[in-house]
């Protein structure tokens, strides 16, 4: 039975399911031919046959991403995803953009999936503010300690405090952002498509470093949901992969099912 002190820590609420086993990274050794991973300079021009989920992870303006621009130049073939469904990160200042090329290509917009941001640094120093001030130089010390480490919040860590207070609130031109917006599109088909009723909220909150990043355990919710609603589109011996990421990070070492292309 939790105690009332933890029922009211809305933090560690929104973050519970960060301790669920299934969204660990994969750390299962896979064949050859379960997964495939592709390094590509433009990986809008990255192609594969049949697919049915196509998810563009990407960070707009970005080293390790692209423009509206370029984006604006990517062919989405019929023999690529003929019946299926597309998702894409958005930012508030290039929607209908990206629904507009997407539609010449002849997807229709259909929903979208939001990921609050939360600053793992805000998070360390609201912690601080909490402590004595004569643990001041030693909590700052760990502080820098975790900040240098990257390594995951636990749960016990975290402060008693609102989530709003440590959003991330990135300067943008009119309004700060603090949320990413994974829209989704269908491919328009006369062909059914499988879709799977999932309990996977369509909203969660990340902890990260960098507001255009995403963190590990983030990113395994993501394709957790994206698994769920397509199943038809999970991996069968002796078949073709189905899932393709644009995009990928360039750490990954493969993930069931999917094809995984890297910016060189």
């Amino acid at each position: 039975m939790k105690s009332n002190k933890e029922q009211l820590n809305k933090l560690r609420m929104v973050l519970e399911y960060r301790q669920n086993q299934k969204y660990q990274p994969q750390i299962t050794e896979l064949a050859p031919e379960q997964y495939k991973i592709i390094k590509q300079v433009n990986p809008l021009e990255a192609q594969s046959p049949d697919i049915q989920a196509l998810f563009i992870n990407i960070k707009w303006n970005h080293q390790q991403g692209a423009t509206i621009e370029e984006f604006q130049q990517m062919v989405i073939p019929e023999t690529m995803m003929s019946n299926g469904i597309l998702f894409i990160w958005c930012d508030k200042d290039n929607i209908m953009e990206i629904i507009d090329h997407l539609d010449t290509q002849g997807f229709n917009y259909v929903e979208n999936f939001t990921m609050v941001i939360l600053s793992r640094e805000k998070i360390l120093t609201m912690n601080d503010k909490t402590k004595k001030i004569t643990d001041f130089f030693t909590k700052k010390e760990q502080k820098e300690q975790k900040l240098n480490d990257k390594q995951e919040l636990q749960l016990s860590d975290l402060p008693d405090l609102d989530p709003s207070t440590v959003f991330w609130n990135q300067d943008q031109s009119y309004f700060r952002k603090a949320k990413r917006t994974l829209l989704m599109f269908r491919k328009i088909s006369k062909q059914n498509l499988e879709l799977r009723h999932q309990r996977t909220g369509d909203i969660f909150f990340d902890v990260v470093d960098d507001p255009q990043g995403i963190s590990d355990i983030g990113l395994q919710y993501v394709f957790q949901m994206i698994e769920t609603l397509l199943p038809k589109a999970k991996y069968i011996n002796g078949e073709p992969l189905k899932m393709m990421e644009i995009f990928a990070d360039p750490k990954s070492t493969g993930r069931l099912g999917w094809v995984q292309v890297v910016k060189e």
